[in-house]
């Protein structure tokens, strides 16, 4: 595909790309990702300030180290390129790669470092390392399937979108996977299979495994009520 038809292409597939959710939702996106980094600094700074000052305590490094494993679980995950999927880098299809970056330049986006693969009917482009380095999955059965000028609107429409998204920045984007971790964290604990701490009648100090037990459930479902808040919080 020639250069100048490509570039038609890309102007085309732009042309059809959605505007953007508008200035109020950015703002407030970034200002839910800052909160979001601040706690988790809060976490840390804390933690660290109760092991290492509280030591004439026995209660506060205990409380300091519960802060710094809430923190790691809240902890921004900033992406690996580690894949089961077949990865390509420019030396191994410059050929791909020159389409790419025609496509990336005439859009004013950042050129791919990386391409990935995979089995899905999709194209998604994301970032990943602290230097926030470029990824494209391809999908096989999507490029084996399109015309040339319909693997470059794919291709253009996904760019625009990345580059465009504020969910796949590095600000908002690993404040996402804090949140993810701690809905994690708050999620509701699965109680145990029925039957697997009744005693039989018969057994020794059978009346007080079951009142145990009584007890075990009614403070699991006293912690799922207590964490339903903040898992809230996070989802919304």
């Amino acid at each position: 595909m020639g250069q100048t038809q490509a570039q038609t292409h890309v102007a085309d597939a732009v042309g059809t790309a959605p505007p953007g959710k508008g200035r109020a939702a950015t703002v407030a996106a970034y200002g839910v990702a800052c909160a979001a980094h601040l706690i988790v600094a809060g976490l840390v700074i804390g933690g660290l300030t109760l092991v290492v000052f509280g030591w004439a305590t026995i209660v506060q490094p205990v409380i300091g180290v519960v802060l710094l494993g809430v923190a790691a679980q809240l902890r921004p995950r900033l992406g690996t390129l580690a894949s089961d999927w077949p990865t390509l880098r420019r030396g191994q299809a410059p050929a791909l790669f020159t389409l790419l970056d025609a496509v990336a330049d005439e859009l004013g986006e950042r050129r791919v470092d990386a391409v990935r693969i995979t089995s899905d009917f999709a194209v998604r482009a994301s970032s990943y390392g602290v230097r926030r380095h470029r990824v494209l999955d391809i999908g096989l059965p999507l490029w084996v399937t399109s015309r040339p000028e319909q693997r470059v609107a794919a291709l253009a429409q996904e760019l625009a979108y990345c580059g465009g998204d504020v969910r796949r920045g590095t600000l908002v984007g690993t404040a996402l996977t804090s949140l993810n971790g701690g809905m994690e964290l708050t999620a509701a604990r699965a109680e145990a299979p029925a039957g697997i701490w009744t005693a039989a009648p018969g057994a020794h100090h059978a009346d007080e495994m079951s009142e145990a037990t009584r007890d075990f459930k009614k403070r699991g479902r006293i912690v799922n009520y207590v964490l339903w808040i903040p898992q809230l919080v996070m989802k919304a």
